[in-house]
C-alpha cells in the first residue's frame, strides 16, 4: 500500500503478532484523538473504570448496576487502538488491576451477589468485561488473563440455568431484551473457547 492510504498492514512494534492493522493520515489522527481522550485520568481515572468491579464505598459510576460495563469497553477500545499502531501504556496496569477484583464465584459484581441472582444489568456488564478482556487476550497473549476469562466463562455455566426457570422464560415473551443481556456476552465465550480449547465453552455458545 502507499504511503497516501489511510489503512496497511505492518509489525506492532509492542507485540507478538504480525498481521495487526496500522492505520496513517487522517484516521490515524482521528484515532490518536480518541486514545488522548480515553487516556484522560480526570475523565477515566483509574478510580472510575473500576468502579463497577471494586464497589468499594464513595466510588462513583455512571453506571453503578452495570458490573464491569465501563471498563470492559475501554479495555475494548484500547485493545483495538493498539492493534492499529496506537501504544496504549496504561492498558495493561488497568486490566491486571481490574482481575484483582474477581470474585470466588468466577464473575464481577457487587458483594454479596449470589449465584441464584437473576440480575441482569450486571450480568450485562460482565457481557462487555468479557468482551475486552477477551480481545486483550486475544492481542496480548496473556496467561493469567486467559485463567481469569475460563473463570468468568465458568461463571457463565453456574449462572445460566437460572436464566431460563420457566418463570425467566415467560418474562423474556413480554421483555425480549432481558434475554439480550445474557446473549450479547456470546462472542466473548466463543473467545474464551478459542483460548481455552475448552469445550464447554463451545457448548455454552
Amino acid at each position: 500500500m502507499n504511503d497516501r492510504g489511510m489503512i496497511g498492514i505492518c509489525k506492532r512494534a509492542m507485540g507478538k503478532k504480525t498481521n495487526d492493522v496500522c492505520v496513517r493520515g487522517w484516521l490515524s489522527n482521528v484515532l490518536t484523538e480518541v486514545s488522548a481522550r480515553l487516556n484522560d485520568e480526570v475523565v477515566y481515572s483509574d478510580r472510575y473504570l473500576l468502579a463497577t468491579v471494586e464497589y468499594a464505598p464513595g466510588g462513583f459510576s455512571h453506571y453503578p448496576d452495570y458490573s464491569g460495563d465501563v471498563p470492559g469497553r475501554w479495555i475494548h477500545a484500547l485493545t483495538m487502538l493498539e492493534r492499529c499502531g496506537i501504544p496504549q501504556p496504561r492498558l495493561r496496569h488497568v486490566v491486571q488491576r481490574v482481575l484483582s477484583f474477581q470474585r470466588e464465584d468466577g464473575g464481577f459484581h457487587r458483594p454479596g451477589q449470589t449465584m441464584e441472582a437473576v440480575d441482569r444489568a450486571s450480568l450485562y456488564g460482565n457481557g462487555w468485561l468479557l468482551q475486552g478482556l477477551a480481545d486483550f487476550a486475544e492481542h496480548e497473549g496473556s496467561p493469567d488473563v486467559v485463567t481469569a476469562l475460563v473463570g468468568l466463562g465458568e461463571f457463565y455455566l453456574r449462572k445460566v440455568r437460572y436464566w431460563f426457570t420457566p418463570q425467566e422464560k415467560e418474562r423474556y415473551v413480554t421483555y425480549g431484551h432481558g434475554f439480550n443481556c445474557l446473549s450479547h456476552a456470546l462472542s466473548g465465550i466463543v473467545k474464551i473457547y478459542r483460548l481455552s480449547k475448552d469445550r464447554r465453552f463451545l457448548v455454552l455458545a
